[in-house]
């Protein structure tokens, strides 16, 4: 009796972890094979790839996906560092391949591009990585027959945007930015300035001791430093709905995140575990460290022969609006252009969908040539040696009419 007793004991958690765990994986199981349904492409034009393509001698995972390979390719640069898309874009592409050809690709060391692992020590460096977007969109020339694409990076990954804007705009149509870095330490300065100001029109006398107590940024070569500087503002983006608008705090933000990974229709269990644990000490530590000293303007200057359109939430603090805006208008390009998304922060992709595809297709039509990009007064004042500022359009929500 004693035996079976304590058999039961042992066997009866065991078994009920099993049922509990058996469950859950029922559970995403039917949720994948919804998402998956739900993103399947049957255009006889369609497009759907996956896999490995090698970009400076490294292994990196690129998926292609659109209802007609004829579009516009547009493509689409993640944030993080080391925030991959690729898994989780299921969740916010799909309305846009009606009208592009939506190339994802994991970044070198992050995501399914860190199966080389220890091969690519050294290698992890701003510099590296815009190198590999140019390779990247010259495999897509070779690939489609398409000469140019519309480059779109979203916040870390508008650092490498911008700077291919810069080195090659023979490649692009148009360069957008979502939530346009200006700095990599300024821009975090530019946050604890805001939601300092945000603490002072509210009377939130906390947060603006928060904010001051936290200081000026320390060298951003120090990685660790920096980091746990970062850590501190950014503890206040949520509470201050910064970063998601509607969210209802840091622990809302992050379910959502974990549940939209979990129902992935292509990301294992490994793979979430991947996500979840990259390797700093190879790539994040040294992927910060090599763009400690980027500012835009001293770094990229303020001419650029592309389209520059910056896309924002109206609510963004961690890339503020506002300094974006500022940036806008100081550029000098064929066609400049600041569309704010009224009730979004910084993560505008999902939460107002409607209009990003509205403000995607305010874009299509450069790379449809009906909207070209005219030689701009102030490049001849460039070259009489003096620039002239170029105003931004004014904040609009754009239109989720299509064009061309």
């Amino acid at each position: 009796m004693l035996r079976f007793v304590l058999r039961y004991l042992v066997l009866l958690p065991v078994l009920l972890l099993a049922v509990a765990v058996g469950s859950v994986l029922g559970v995403r199981a039917f949720l994948q094979s919804a998402n998956s349904a739900d993103a399947r492409i049957v255009s006889p034009r369609g497009i759907n790839e996956a896999g490995y393509v090698q970009l400076g001698g490294a292994r990196q995972w690129v998926t292609i996906r659109g209802q007609d390979r004829r579009q516009p390719i547009l493509v689409y640069l993640h944030g993080g560092p080391g925030g991959t898309t690729s898994d989780l874009a299921y969740s916010f592409q799909r309305p846009w391949e009606d009208y592009f050809t939506v190339v994802q690709w994991d970044q070198r060391g992050f995501g399914r591009s860190a199966i080389d692992g220890e091969a690519l020590r050294g290698t992890i460096t701003k510099t590296q990585l815009v190198d590999d977007a140019i390779a990247l969109i010259e495999h897509l020339r070779r690939r489609t027959g398409q000469q140019k694409v519309i480059l779109l990076g979203h916040s870390w990954g508008t650092v490498l945007g911008a700077e291919v804007a810069k080195r090659r705009p023979d490649l692009l149509y148009a360069y957008v930015g979502f939530g346009q870095l200006t700095g990599w330490k300024r821009n975090m300065e530019e946050t604890r300035a805001a939601l300092a100001e945000i603490g002072r029109t509210t009377g939130n006398a906390a947060l603006v001791k928060a904010m001051a107590d936290a200081g000026p940024a320390p060298d951003a070569h120090d990685t660790e430093a920096f980091s746990a500087w970062i850590a501190k503002i950014q503890t206040h983006l949520s509470a201050a709905r910064g970063s998601w608008y509607n969210s209802a705090g840091a622990k809302d933000i992050a379910s959502r995140m974990l549940m939209t990974a979990f129902a992935s229709p292509t990301l294992s269990l490994r793979g979430m575990w991947r996500m979840l644990n990259t390797d700093a000490e190879l790539a994040l530590d040294p992927l910060m460290a090599s763009v400690a000293d980027w500012d835009f303007r001293e770094t990229l200057g303020r001419d650029f022969d592309v389209p520059m359109i910056f896309v924002s939430g109206r609510h963004d603090l961690q890339t503020p609006m506002a300094a974006a805006a500022r940036l806008a208008a100081e550029l000098c390009a064929p066609h400049t252009e600041m569309i704010v998304i009224e009730n979004s922060a910084h993560f505008l992709v999902t939460e107002e969908p409607g209009r990003v595809l509205g403000a995607l297709l305010k874009v299509r039509p450069f790379a449809e040539g009906a909207a070209p990009a005219a030689e701009p007064e102030c490049k001849a004042e460039t070259a009489r040696g003096r620039h002239l500022t170029v105003p931004a359009s004014p904040p609009s929500s754009p239109s989720a009419a299509p064009r061309g």
